[in-house]
């Protein structure tokens, strides 16, 4: 009867023994990329509501000069939300352009899209075809998403994206242009 109960014992003990590494690498396996796909997912959504905010903003706006500050503002407006998702520009401190689309109505034709100089901050749009053009704001905002928990130290995982290495993420949005007549302003 004393050899059985030891047995018992023993068994037990072991078990309980076993679940301390067995909750690490339940933890390491599951949670970890778990909570780090969940962040990711928070910076996706954070760089489609740069895109389609900054976009109905810019959709507004009596010029073109004014769209593209409206677009700024937005984009710097939103810097808090960025950081909490670790989001970051690819390229520059901006990560959105703003492009006008011209859609010529009557179904003749190509998309024309205008994307003007920095410099000039101008779209040289003739005035004539204000009548036959339907024109669009577009905005594009490409960012990197960056992982939550970064493994870029271990030599397996350093270029999994997601894991190791950032996501880039692109999201483009278009609103139609409420004041065409101020594209040249």
């Amino acid at each position: 009867m004393a050899k059985a109960k030891n047995a018992q014992r023993r068994s037990r003990g072991s078990a309980i023994a076993e679940f301390g590494p067995a909750l690490w690498l339940l933890a390491i396996l599951i949670l970890i990329p778990l909570v780090d796909l969940a962040s990711f997912m928070c910076g996706v959504g954070t760089v489609m509501m740069v895109a389609n905010l900054g976009c109905r903003k810019a959709a507004g706006a009596n010029t073109w000069s004014l769209a593209s500050s409206l677009l700024t503002q937005t984009e710097a407006d939103l810097a808090n939300f960025r950081s909490f998702a670790l989001v970051v520009p690819i390229t520059g401190n901006s990560g959105v352009t703003l492009n006008v689309l011209g859609y010529p109505t009557g179904g003749g034709g190509s998309v024309t899209t205008y994307s003007p100089p920095p410099a000039a901050n101008k779209i040289p749009i003739d005035r004539s075809t204000l009548d036959s053009t339907i024109y669009d704001y577009q905005v594009v905002a490409s960012y990197n998403v960056l992982p939550l928990f970064n493994f870029k130290h271990l030599p397996v995982l350093s270029t999994i994206p997601g894991l190791g290495a950032a996501v880039p993420i692109t999201f483009t949005s278009t609103c139609n242009v409420e004041h065409p007549e101020g594209l040249n302003n």
